[in-house]
């Protein structure tokens, strides 16, 4: 994300991180897709968490002794999750600004921060999470989208009263933005009742 839609990200966060982590701790919707993602890296492998947020799919990479680095614009969260994940290695950014070694993780996790990605950005973002993984490294990254094959991003209020860009994609297109980027899609599946959907990806 460029820095102006990372720097009103980070604030709608900031705002809200105490809120947000609290609920995702209680529900943790993340875990059963969290442990497929686990199963598919070597043991003490690499994995970027990309919007780690408060740092609660961190700490479950961490219990799985993966080696944790985390990116996130909101300085609150990036606060949380290194309480929370003593051994990560956190960077308060976007992720298209962050300082990354290039092919230098077995996993990228980006779990419910692609809506956030700007259309006109997207594809770098990919292009980007391709570079940082290892030859034959896996992506995790969950898409939101609409009921019919429209793409849309429009700036909302979030919780706190801050904007904050949110884009949802239709059903059959969005998966070509990681064929087109050097990704093989190995599984598509549903996991929430609210237009969300997740894939398992490798890099070619």
């Amino acid at each position: 994300m460029n820095d102006k839609s990372s720097t009103l990200i980070g604030q709608a966060y900031d705002k809200i991180a105490g809120l947000y982590v609290a609920e995702a701790y209680v529900e943790d919707p993340s875990q059963e897709s969290r442990n497929r993602f686990i199963s598919l890296l070597p043991e003490h492998g690499r994995v970027l968490d990309i919007g780690c947020g408060g740092g609660q799919d961190s700490a479950g990479f961490e219990i799985a002794q993966l080696v944790v680095y985390g990116v996130d614009p909101s300085e609150r969260m990036i606060e949380l999750a290194t309480t929370l994940v003593p051994s990560g290695h956190f960077q308060v950014a976007g992720f298209l600004t962050a300082e990354l070694e290039a092919e230098s993780f077995d996993g990228v996790w980006c779990s419910r921060v692609f809506h956030h990605v700007p259309m006109a950005e997207q594809n770098e973002f990919v292009q980007r999470m391709n570079l940082m993984l290892k030859p034959g490294g896996w992506l995790y990254l969950s898409v939101q989208l609409n009921e019919d094959e429209t793409d849309e991003e429009t700036w909302d209020v979030e919780s706190g009263g801050t904007k904050s860009l949110i884009k949802t994609l239709g059903h059959r297109s969005w998966p070509a933005i990681l064929k087109d980027n050097g990704f093989e899609v190995t599984d598509i599946r549903k996991y929430s009742t609210d237009g969300w959907v997740e894939a398992y990806a490798i890099k070619r």
